[in-house]
């Protein structure tokens, strides 16, 4: 199996929590159906297809798309000043945002059709993945091979069903998201909390698994995940 690895300089990732009211607490990694809906805008760039057509088009494109950590993320709370122009009056207010910190961040793409092509022109069109404060530039691309292997865990963020949550141990940390189609989930993040910042954690599975070709990347054979 073929995979799709992206590196984006990412300063700050702010996504605000679905659960969060006022003062706007932010994911600790990129919900799946983030980078969908900016791979989706990025088709409409590309002229590909108009509105919602695009999010179908990505989906189409893409059965998996998950945040790979790989170094340590720092929390930060911004006062974030907008202005309401569009009311005819113009007012502004101030918001308590949380901002994730960080160098740079690994995407894991498993395209569903040989389409890896039209997938990269997208992705070098993405300038933002989640509010307006969260800028993007590509760094990379490359193309990643799968095979099966005997590893116990998985590094990637998992969607937690009845099957799978009796397979996970670990130390890991659980957030609701919403997957590549837009439904909401709780996932389990390869990710462990200490004070102010994020470590990343392996996910032991007692299932079967994929390793990339570096043996870097492990994530579980089949699509409910």
């Amino acid at each position: 199996m073929k995979g799709i690895l992206v590196s984006f300089y990412f300063p700050v990732l702010s996504i605000k929590h679905v659960e969060s009211y006022q003062v706007a607490s932010s994911y600790p990694m990129l919900m799946p159906s983030t980078i969908i809906g900016g791979i989706a805008y990025s088709l409409h760039m590309l002229n590909i297809c108009n509105g919602n057509q695009c999010l179908e088009e990505a989906r189409n494109l893409i059965s998996k798309a998950r945040e790979i950590p790989h170094e340590i993320p720092i929390q930060s709370n911004f006062i974030l000043k907008r202005s309401r122009v569009l009311e005819g009056e113009a007012k502004w207010d101030a918001m308590v945002r949380q901002g994730i910190l960080h160098n740079e961040s690994k995407i894991l793409l498993l395209p569903r059709k040989n389409d890896i092509d039209l997938i990269r022109r997208a992705l070098y069109l993405v300038a933002r993945l989640g509010d307006s404060e969260s800028l993007v530039t590509v760094k990379d691309i490359k193309e990643v091979d799968f095979y099966e292997c005997d590893v116990k865990k998985i590094n990637v963020p998992i969607r937690i069903s009845q099957g799978i949550m009796s397979k996970l141990g670990g130390n890991y940390m659980i957030y609701p998201m919403t997957d590549e189609n837009g439904n909401r989930a709780m996932f389990a993040l390869p990710l462990s909390s200490i004070q102010d910042r994020y470590a990343p954690s392996d996910i032991t599975f007692n299932g079967a698994t994929l390793c990339s070709s570096d043996n870097r990347i492990f994530i579980p054979q089949g699509e409910e995940w």
